[in-house]
């Protein structure tokens, strides 16, 4: 049985920084109800995301490992899923989606964070996932997507999937 480990915040600061992820998760839901095609389903997986962090701030992984090992088959399958969407749009629009590239890392380092604690995570990887979600944050903080030509609005206007939910996409 793998050893106790304590707590790094403070069970105030933990309920802040649940509740924060929680509006992040809601303010993403919003989203998901006012939107269509392809934006809808970032935005959906963006609330999962967040809904999952306010409860990893909440549910101390050792007093409940069946619900992280629950999240991290969720996020390995959402990684897995998002990696074949990418790489169809890819296929399809001989361009990279970046904003969706970047969602598949996403789903992948949530599913490295909630790997089972048994599971050895060397710290070169952990560093670069740190770095990346640090990195990405600020990208989203700044508005810094908007520069991406792919993420100007156009990817989401393209034929691609068909995630729109009409039965054709005319790229305009």
């Amino acid at each position: 049985m793998a050893a106790m480990q304590p707590q790094l915040l403070s069970s105030v600061l933990r309920m802040v920084c649940a509740l924060l992820c929680a509006g992040v998760g809601a303010l993403h839901f919003g989203h998901v109800i006012a939107m269509r095609g392809q934006p809808r389903w970032w935005h959906l997986g963006h609330s999962v995301m967040a809904i999952t962090m306010a409860g990893m701030f909440v549910f101390a992984r050792m007093a409940h490992p069946s619900l992280y090992r629950w999240a991290f088959g969720l996020f390995v399958l959402l990684a897995v899923a998002l990696a074949g969407t990418t790489g169809t749009i890819w296929f399809q629009d001989r361009a990279l989606p970046a904003l969706w590239a970047a969602s598949t890392v996403d789903m992948a380092a949530m599913a490295y964070m909630l790997m089972p604690a048994s599971v050895a995570r060397p710290w070169p990887l952990t560093s670069l996932v740190v770095t990346y979600l640090v990195v990405e944050a600020l990208v989203h903080v700044r508005g810094e997507w908007l520069r991406f030509p792919l993420n100007s609005g156009q990817v989401f206007k393209q034929r691609s999937l068909r995630l729109s939910g009409t039965a054709r996409n005319k790229r305009d």
